[in-house]
């Protein structure tokens, strides 16, 4: 008893890490019928260019993220798929982001572009600005031409 119970506690110390330079997620989800049904497959990953060191036993990162990165994923689902790209640049206390996503349906395509820079005024105070912008089409019509006639693109600025 006492040599299993050992063992068990050595594999659970063995399987933590302090830290990381990759995270990647995988997830499968299979609908039941009777919530719509259908199926999605899902890839996403953040892969950073320092050790990104945990806080705590419970593996947790700092708040605001420092360390540069780039990220990808692919969605895969009934209908349709998307992939995304980005990336954060940390220098001096500037933070400089970016991501694309696109994305393809049976009836709709979309992409989204998503630019930000902020300003660190403390270690743990980030004030930014983000702009981003969406284009999307319904079978072969674009969405803002049914609804709000003279573009296809929309436009958005958050002060963070």
């Amino acid at each position: 008893m006492r040599l299993s119970m050992l063992f068990l506690m050595l594999a659970s110390v063995s399987a933590t890490a302090n830290e990381y330079q990759s995270i990647t997620h995988l997830s499968h989800t299979d609908l039941d019928e009777a919530l719509g049904g259908g199926k999605s497959t899902s890839l996403q990953t953040v892969y950073y260019f320092d050790k990104k060191k945990t806080l705590g036993p419970l593996n947790e990162f700092a708040f605001i993220n420092t360390v540069n990165n780039v990220s990808a994923g692919f969605d895969d689902f009934e209908h349709g798929t998307s992939f995304n790209v980005g990336g954060e640049v940390f220098f001096d206390q500037w933070r400089v982001a970016g991501s694309y996503t696109n994305s393809e349906a049976d009836f709709s395509d979309g992409s989204n572009t998503m630019v930000s820079i902020g300003y660190f005024f403390q270690p743990n105070l980030l004030i930014g600005l983000e702009h981003s912008r969406s284009e999307y089409s319904y079978d072969g019509y674009r969405i803002d031409d049914v609804f709000f006639p003279g573009g296809s693109e929309s436009e958005s600025t958050t002060y963070l």
